[in-house]
């Protein structure tokens, strides 16, 4: 294409939903993804990256940082709630 058409590594942001339904739909998504894998026993990234790809629009670079986020953010949450319990050995 030329200087004005659209780069072909980029993907357009899908526009058939407004602020709010992207919320809902990325809670939702958030919802079913997590009850799959904590009932399976899988890792979060097996449904979490596909559903940020398909469902909200964003590149595999993207949905794969946000993933790597959501679960460090999760880890560092489930740590710190089970070292004020007392059970992390941290020896």
């Amino acid at each position: 294409m030329g200087a004005g058409g659209p780069s072909r590594h980029r993907r357009a942001r899908p526009e058939r939903f407004d602020g709010v339904s992207v919320l809902v739909l990325a809670l939702v998504a958030g919802a079913v993804v997590g009850l799959a894998l904590g009932a399976l026993g899988g890792g979060g990234s097996v449904l979490a990256v596909p559903a940020l790809i398909y469902l909200l629009g964003f590149t595999p670079a993207a949905a794969t940082t946000a993933s790597l986020l959501i679960v460090a953010a999760t880890t560092a949450t489930s740590l710190y709630a089970h070292a004020r319990a007392g059970h992390v050995r941290w020896r």
